[in-house]
């Protein structure tokens, strides 16, 4: 059979895709043969396809919708939005089994219409605040909205010409409506309406808008718009207080308008509604109040601005208040108050002060005239009267009274007296006037006085005085003198004079006997002494000076002049270390006068060629010691030469003290040397083929620490040191004591073999080069450093290493055997004894001292190896003595058996007399134990 196709058909919802699958209801011609999902396609319509040509995958139909072929040979049709009812154009499509023998039929979808619902909307908002109506939000198109379809519904309008009717939907067309005495509404691009409220209008519109929306299947509905506006806030008003005086005028801060008293919602103005003021009698309000025994008010109804006028014979205090009231442009009313204040008048107090002698005095004359704080003085207003002048009339700032000083006003109102220095008692009272802010005049009077000047104060004054000179004493009257007073006086009248201690008249000349003359400058103040050459040490003869001031006042001190011991000088000296700087304190113990303290800027050195009292240097170098320096504080440094020790030559220095009296002394610095180390040539010995190990500071010496010096000197053995071979030691022993810069090493190499320091023991290890045997034949210098420490460093010294390496071949004398245990106890040595392991073996001179192996090195113990043997090699000729240390629990078997050789068993044994190259394995010892059970199984 063939396959067959049966036409699709589906209804769904509106604008909702719908998807068909063609197959599932056609027919294969065999299950073998099924169609193919993969070969569903559509036939086009422009041009016009057939099956079974047809080869679409998508297709649109105008008006209708889209078909397309999915990958699983379904097919979906997507309506168009406008698009309702059956398709009036079935769209065909063909399929094909496996045999590709093709079926074709139709698809025919329809579409439902949708349903269309509106709503009637609301909205509040403030006063006079534009309303934006989202008309659509809360209607339910099912088809989409054209949102410039929205319009407004025309209202009747029977004034026009001819007269409007009113508009029904669907007929609407207005995208802008005016509705008398509420507001505007306009139609927005985006399908809002803006409702633009009058600032007239609040509350609920009286007549709400129709508007009427198509949506895209081109069906209208309408509902209706109503917005209500909210009144606005209500006006606040303020009250105010204004100062006022008699017969003056108060005016008050606008009520309405810019920077008001009062704030509203286009606050009103003008005949109708504008600012008022309430009369308090009848509580009308109007424009003019008036308040019996106070004033008038009014008010301008225009600017909102109120004047108060007060009467003449308004009395002081706070006055009766008024209301005004403000009316916003719905009606809504605000009050508050204006209230006039009428400050007491001023009134004013003589002011009195009182100063010293020719001092300015300040008067305050407001500091205690009486202004009300609302109506304060104005400062600039005060005034003096002059000679001729009465208050209120007066108009000076500066006034001169003669024979008794000047007034003047200074800014901050105060007046400053400036007496003649002649004046003293009370002035004349000076008249002066001020007023208060408003004008209102007070007047009173200075009453400044000046006190005596004090009684003159003279101040005595000793001054240091060497014999044969003279000395000024600080000037008596004038500038910083040594008395004071009202001017005192100069010349020849009332100018400082001398009492004379013999006659007591006060002139300008006194001479004491055995001291000297005295002088005074009657204009300068100045006295001046002149000590005679005679004149001994001490404190001498006081004269007594006079001053007066300028009203005859006088007062008397003392001048005294003193005479200091001569100073004198003590020699220095100081001894340190090598190249140590010292510094010296000359004048430490040298003796000056606490009155004539020696001048440190006239210490000097005397260079060579210089003596006292006429030596200037303030550096001196004396060849090969050292270099002296004067410093500011009086001290003297002596840098000597890094190589000088013992005591330099003295160095004189003088200097004198601050009357220029010269004492000098000596300068003597000792340089101790240093404990300088000693280096001793090193020798060591090694059998061919082994290291020689050399510890150099064994056999050398750190120094010896001069008298005067503390510490103790010592060998660094880590500072060891290998040097190249061109070293030298130096001869002078503080110059041999620094150390050498090229001996740094730690590894030499010379013909003979390598020198090694280990930097951690100081230890030099020598390793001969191969075939190389006797003392070597380039012997290394080292150094060695000592813990004492110099300016330079450390101190070091320097010798050779001088190894010798003994040839194999060099004849020596051999010594040992065995340790072993006599199992029988017999004395007999046989194949069942074993060695004994770990035994102590010691070898001595048959006198039983060291002995020392023919490479210098002391021989120690040995101990016996795990088969009993021992051996002391590389001895020199001559006889021995071996030893054994027995283990616990041993003892001596049997002794001297017959076959030395293997059986001797004593605790020590002596060696034949061997000559080098000769062996002795001779020296048995067999031992038994006291007890068997504490031996060891090996044993």
């Amino acid at each position: 059979p063939v396959p067959t196709a049966s036409p699709d058909a589906i209804t769904t919802a509106y604008d909702t895709n719908q998807t068909y699958t063609p197959l599932s209801n056609d027919t294969a011609g065999a299950a073998d043969f099924p169609l193919l999902a993969t070969s569903v396609k559509l036939c086009g319509i422009s041009p016009v396809q057939t099956p079974n040509s047809c080869d679409k995958t998508s297709l649109t139909v105008p008006g209708e919708g889209t078909y397309t072929v999915n990958p699983d040979g379904t097919v979906t049709f997507d309506p168009l939005p406008t698009f309702v009812g059956t398709v009036a154009t079935p769209v065909k499509y063909q399929a094909k089994d496996s045999l590709d023998r093709f079926v074709n039929t139709t698809i025919t979808p329809t579409i439902l219409t949708a349903p269309i619902t509106v709503a009637d909307d609301t909205k509040t908002g403030p006063y006079d605040a534009n309303q934006t109506i989202d008309v659509l939000r809360n209607d339910t198109p099912s088809a989409q909205w054209v949102p410039t379809s929205v319009k407004l519904c025309g209202l009747t309008d029977a004034s026009a010409t001819p007269p409007v009717t009113a508009e029904a939907p669907n007929n609407c067309t207005k995208t802008s409506l005016t509705v008398p005495g509420e507001g505007t509404y306009t139609v927005n691009t985006d399908g809002t309406v803006t409702f633009d409220p009058l600032p007239t209008f609040v509350g609920t519109v009286a007549t709400p808008v129709t508007y009427q929306v198509t949506d895209v299947l081109g069906r209208t509905a309408d509902a209706d718009i109503t917005p209500t506006v909210l009144p606005p806030p209500p006006p606040v008003a303020t009250p105010q207080t204004q100062v006022v005086v008699p017969s003056g005028t108060a005016t008050y801060t606008n009520v309405i308008g810019t920077a008001a008293l009062a704030t509203g919602t286009q606050l009103q103005s003008g005949s109708t509604n504008g600012p008022c003021l309430v009369d308090p009698s009848t509580s009308n309000c109007g424009t003019t109040v008036v308040i019996a025994g106070q004033g008038t008010w009014s008010i301008d109804r225009t600017t909102g601005i109120a004047t108060f006028v007060a009467d003449a014979g308004i009395t002081p205090g706070t006055k009766t208040p008024v209301t005004y009231k403000v009316t916003d442009i719905i009606g809504q009313t605000a009050t508050s108050t204006l209230t006039p204040i009428v400050p007491p008048p001023p009134s004013a107090t003589d002011d009195y002060s009182s100063g010293p002698f020719d001092t300015n005095q300040t008067l305050t004359p407001f500091s205690n005239d009486s202004f009300d704080s609302l109506a304060p003085a104005r400062t600039a207003s005060l005034r003096l009267c002059g000679a001729s002048e009465t208050p209120n009339g007066c108009t000076q700032t500066t006034v001169v009274v003669p024979n008794e000083g000047t007034f003047t006003i200074n800014s901050g109102g105060t007046v400053t007296f400036d007496p003649l220095p002649t004046f003293i008692g009370t002035a004349t009272p000076l008249p002066y006037q001020a007023e208060d802010i408003f004008g209102r005049f007070v007047d009173a009077a200075l009453h400044p006085s000046v006190a005596a000047p004090d009684a003159p104060v003279a101040t005595p004054q000793t001054k240091i005085v060497a014999p044969g000179t003279q000395v000024s004493f600080t000037n008596v009257i004038g500038s910083a003198a040594l008395a004071t007073g009202a001017q005192l006086q100069s010349g020849s009248t009332n100018g400082p004079c001398l009492v004379d201690p013999a006659t007591n008249v006060c002139g300008i000349t006194v001479v004491i006997p055995g001291e000297g003359t005295w002088t005074i400058d009657q204009n300068t103040g100045v006295a001046l002494f002149a000590a005679e050459p005679t004149i001994t040490p001490g404190t001498k003869t006081p004269v007594t000076y006079r001053v007066t001031d300028v009203i005859g006042q006088t007062a008397s001190s003392t001048l005294t002049p003193i005479v200091p011991p001569p100073p004198s000088a003590s020699n220095d000296a100081q001894s340190s270390p090598l190249d140590e700087n010292q510094m010296y304190t000359p004048l430490n113990n040298d003796s000056f006068s606490s009155l004539s303290p020696a001048s440190l800027p006239t210490l000097r050195l005397c260079g060579a060629g210089q003596t006292p009292t006429a030596c200037d240097k303030t550096t001196v170098t004396v060849a090969e010691e050292g270099t002296y320096t004067v410093n500011e504080n009086g001290t003297v440094l002596f840098d000597p030469l890094p190589d000088f020790v013992g005591t330099a030559t003295p160095m004189p220095y003088q200097v004198a003290d601050i009357l220029g009296r010269i004492v000098n002394a000596t300068i003597t610095p000792t340089i101790l040397p240093p404990p300088v180390p000693e280096a001793t040539q090193d020798t060591g010995r090694a059998k061919e083929g082994n290291k020689v190990v050399l510890e150099p500071w064994m056999n050398d010496s750190a120094g010896v620490v001069a008298a005067g010096q503390t510490g103790t000197p010592a060998l660094v053995p880590t500072s060891v040191r290998l040097c190249p071979m061109s070293t030298v030691v130096k001869t002078r022993l503080w110059v041999a004591g620094r150390a050498d810069p090229s001996c740094t090493l730690m590894k030499v190499t010379t013909a003979d073999g390598t020198y090694t320091v280990d930097p951690k023991t100081g230890k030099v290890t020598f390793v001969h080069r191969k075939g190389f045997t006797g003392t070597v034949t380039q012997p290394v210098p080292y150094q060695i450093a000592t813990n004492w420490k110099v300016p330079t460093g450390t101190l070091t010294a320097r010798s050779m290493l001088i190894p010798t390496i003994v040839s194999k071949r060099v004849p020596m004398v051999t010594i040992g055997n065995k340790v072993w245990r006599d199992v029988k106890g017999d004395g007999y040595q046989n194949r069942k004894d074993r060695g004994i392991p770990g035994v102590k073996v010691t070898i001595s001179t048959t006198a039983g001292g060291a002995v020392t192996d023919i490479f210098g090195n002391v021989v120690g113990p040995v101990f016996t190896n795990k088969k009993g043997l021992y051996k002391f090699s590389d001895l020199p000729a001559g006889q021995y003595k071996v030893t054994v240390t027995y283990p616990p629990g041993l003892r001596p078997t049997i002794a001297n058996r017959p076959g030395r050789e293997r059986n001797s068993s004593t605790r020590s044994a002596i060696s034949r007399n061997l000559r080098l190259g000769q062996t002795d394995n001779s020296l048995d010892f067999g031992m038994v134990a006291f007890d068997n059970t504490l031996l060891p199984s090996t044993w």
